[in-house]
């Protein structure tokens, strides 16, 4: 967490939530619109608080105050909750262990089509078919909600085909390497699904799919590393936090 903090700065990425749903927005827009296309997510921003949390409200200081000083107050408290996150504990023992429930179950669902496929191996084609399957199982509720923001009709949302989501999704950079992942890994179904992969998929793959750089464990990479021709892995992966700032370019100061 000091390490987090001493590096970053002011500069945070934003939700892995968030920046889903911007680009299933973005991809139901053109959808309904092609010639209009629909923007990407502005995925790091140095405003005040934690951006990687769903939802965040800033702190409102006392109308009492000047604007100006108002705005600093406001922004002080932002970048101290950010930092309290960081180097503390900010959930209870309950709240934990929910969430490892919840990631369990997730893990064990994809787990179960991995031990099919052990028995019924499949092609390209397939594979990619049930790697859509799984994203969109995962993305259910956003990707109709995503639909309902772009204006699409209830007719063109129900003919909508794997091939038309496919098309769009490959052109969206998080969505994109989600697939990619989730292709990847229904090749190799040895290789075994565990609750903190949903953490990597969504917070690491949002990072490789908008940042200069990512560190990570290296399975993880590897895997990055393997979708990198079909996917948009816009960052270099290192295993080595001190061998990633060797090479960055960082500003003086």
């Amino acid at each position: 967490g000091e390490t987090m903090w001493r590096l970053s700065r002011s500069w945070k990425m934003l939700s892995p939530l968030v920046a889903r749903q911007a680009e299933l927005t973005s991809a139901m827009q053109e959808i309904a619109d092609p010639q209009g296309g629909g923007g990407l997510p502005q995925v790091f921003t140095n405003a005040p608080g934690p951006q990687y949390l769903g939802t965040y409200t800033p702190y409102e200081a006392s109308r009492d105050f000047p604007d100006e000083v108002r705005a600093l107050i406001s922004a002080a408290a932002g970048e101290e909750v950010h930092r309290s996150l960081l180097l503390e504990k900010s959930r209870t023992v309950n709240e934990d262990a929910e969430a490892y429930a919840a990631k369990e179950r997730w893990a064990a669902g994809i787990q179960r089509m991995a031990d099919f496929l052990k028995e019924n191996r499949r092609r390209d084609s397939k594979l990619q078919a049930l790697a859509v399957g799984m994203l969109l199982s995962d993305l259910q509720d956003e990707l109709s909600a995503a639909a309902v923001r772009a204006s699409l009709s209830l007719e063109v949302f129900r003919r909508l085909t794997v091939e038309d989501l496919l098309l769009v999704f490959d052109g969206k950079p998080f969505l994109s390497v989600l697939l990619r992942l989730f292709e990847r890994r229904l090749r190799n179904p040895n290789d075994p699904w565990k609750p903190n992969d949903l953490n990597d998929m969504q917070f690491l793959g949002l990072a490789a799919a908008y940042a200069d750089c990512v560190v990570g464990e290296r399975h993880f990479l590897r895997l990055l590393a393997d979708i990198r021709p079909k996917a948009h892995v816009r960052a270099k992966l290192y295993t080595n936090l001190a061998e990633c700032m060797a090479e960055l370019p960082l500003a003086a100061g």
